[in-house]
């Protein structure tokens, strides 16, 4: 279940997921392509300034505070990029190594691949939202959001995060939405993405 929803999320092309950090440099060449050319001064004070700035972040208790609400309506936004994208309601994952597999059902050595629905894998995210409990000791505790290190933790955080970033990156210009904030015209005219791009592993964000 896991490897499918990591292969959705993937296959939806959403979020700025980075999966393997052997990706990480040709990924911010991409990310620097994106972006607006440099002005080297601040469009609002005029200050000098670099051409591009690196911020490094962490998403701070990042699976303590992600909701099971939230991660099942990420599901549905990045199931809904997934069929926009490939016109299907199911994908092929391999059983067992690298992460393979593609939309549609699996072809020639089926043996190899697990076929999964989209709402095969809805009901599985859901239901892992059945059991925040964990055992200490004598003590059984209710655990806040997900389970660091869970089953499906990961790809389920995953999904949501990607879902608030292609959010973020489908934003307007602060021109076109008609911004109430005193921006200066050169910004107002970029969408958000033109001016900062990022790259994401788990919870710590790399923001250019």
């Amino acid at each position: 279940m896991a490897r499918g929803l990591q292969l959705l999320t993937q296959l939806a092309g959403v979020g700025c997921e980075l999966w393997r950090i052997d990706e990480l440099v040709p990924v911010l060449r991409r990310a620097c392509a994106q972006l607006a050319p440099p002005t080297c001064s601040c469009l609002l004070c005029g200050a000098t300034k670099a051409p591009l700035t690196i911020a490094s972040a962490d998403a701070d208790q990042a699976f303590e505070a992600c909701r099971m609400e939230w991660v099942m309506e990420a599901f549905d936004f990045v199931a809904a990029a997934f069929v926009k994208a490939h016109d299907a309601q199911l994908l092929h994952v391999a059983r067992g190594g690298p992460l393979r597999g593609g939309p549609g059902p699996a072809a020639g050595n089926a043996a190899e691949f697990s076929n999964l629905s989209l709402d095969e894998l809805r009901r599985a995210v859901w239901a892992t939202g059945l059991f925040p409990y964990a055992v200490v000791g004598q003590i059984v505790v209710k655990m806040r959001g997900l389970a660091i290190g869970g089953l499906a933790s990961r790809p389920a955080l995953a999904m949501e995060l990607a879902a608030s970033e292609a959010r973020w990156n489908s934003l307007p210009s602060a021109a076109a939405a008609g911004s109430p904030y005193d921006t200066a015209p050169a910004l107002a005219c970029l969408r958000p993405s033109a001016c900062v791009q990022a790259t994401r592993y788990v919870d710590d964000v790399l923001m250019l």
